[in-house]
């Protein structure tokens, strides 16, 4: 297996679309469920939408099915992964945790977060939803981007603070989506 190596907190910078990103998730999913059929592996996020530019972190689900959360967490790190650092102002809760790595690619680094979420979730269902909408309404996409971008270029540089400010994008494609 690739190792997942331990990562602090990124930089908040905005890049183009990299058509690598789906096949490393893809490349990690597979490494993961050669080790383990605890929980599945579901890509999401900005690395996820065919031509949406964003911060280059590649977000993973760990969809772990009821009684099943502290064995999936025992995974997560025993092949790599960590928990965030006090680098992290925003920590997530040890019942919904977000675990990081780095995983090496074609003589690249990738930043993975991966957030360990129950399959039967409200909040699986709205990652999946806005994934959907936004890979089927290019408008959508681009609004989207606009916004990320005009946070970069405002200065908004805490990454916490950016993803605050993206909510009433991400509502309104939520909305639309019903």
């Amino acid at each position: 297996m690739n190792p997942v190596k331990k990562s602090k907190r990124c930089k908040l910078k905005h890049k183009p679309y990299d058509e690598r990103y789906p096949v490393v998730a893809e490349r990690l999913r597979n490494e993961i469920a050669s080790v383990t059929d605890v929980f599945d592996i579901e890509h999401v996020g900005s690395t996820s939408i065919p031509g949406s530019s964003g911060k280059g972190i590649i977000d993973l689900l760990a969809l772990y099915p009821e009684g099943k959360l502290e064995q999936t967490k025992e995974i997560l790190l025993s092949i790599g992964f960590c928990e965030q650092g006090e680098d992290f102002p925003f920590k997530w809760p040890e019942d919904r945790p977000m675990y990081l790595g780095i995983y090496n690619f074609g003589g690249d680094s990738f930043t993975i977060y991966i957030h360990v979420i129950r399959n039967d979730s409200k909040e699986v269902k709205r990652f999946l939803a806005f994934r959907e909408s936004l890979r089927k309404n290019t408008d959508l996409l681009r609004e989207y981007c606009e916004v990320k971008e005009s946070l970069i270029t405002e200065g908004v540089k805490d990454p916490d603070e950016y993803t605050k400010r993206k909510n009433p994008i991400i509502k309104k494609i939520l909305e639309q989506r019903g």
